[in-house]
């Protein structure tokens, strides 16, 4: 899983993943890493990233679909902590309405007044250096990983039952 994992409540994705696990398998993930001591520039560099004409014209097609109208120019990142892991760091994408709007979906349509937000993606990065003890944590043991500037991939598995208990 390439930075799937990042985009849903820790908590959740890793006990789902788990289920799925016998204690022979083996899971590949790809997580984004950050700086501790650089988190809010590379932080906001990943906003920019997100927020950029490229990235917006595949992320916000899901506007046009419902009958609004996408610009990038209207989208914005913030960057904070995750409430319910500690030193996991959230980045949300959002899209303010510039007017009142109608998006429908299906048979159902949703009104935006002016100046809502909407949140359309949530990506988590992790502290370099503290994945091991965090992905630990959550069930799972490296078996074995590669660092390419701020992504990781890592091989794992299941924690062994005995250090389950």
């Amino acid at each position: 899983l390439g930075n799937t994992a990042g985009n849903f409540p820790q908590r959740e994705i890793f006990a789902a993943l788990r289920c799925l696990l016998g204690d022979g398998d083996r899971l590949l993930l790809g997580l984004g890493l950050y700086q501790a001591a650089h988190a809010d520039e590379e932080l906001q560099a990943l906003g920019d990233l997100f927020s950029s004409a490229a990235n917006c014209e595949f992320g916000l097609r899901f506007l046009d679909a419902c009958g609004g109208k996408a610009d990038h120019r209207l989208t914005f990142a913030r960057a904070e902590d995750d409430p319910a892991e500690a030193g996991v760091k959230v980045v949300r994408m959002c899209y303010r309405f510039p007017r009142a709007t109608v998006l429908t979906v299906d048979a159902k349509s949703i009104a935006f007044p002016k100046g809502a937000v909407l949140q359309w993606t949530e990506s988590r990065r992790y502290p370099q250096g503290g994945v091991a003890a965090y992905l630990w944590k959550h069930g799972l043991a490296v078996v074995s990983h590669r660092q390419e500037g701020n992504h990781a991939v890592l091989l794992t598995r299941l924690r062994s039952r005995r250090a389950r208990r």
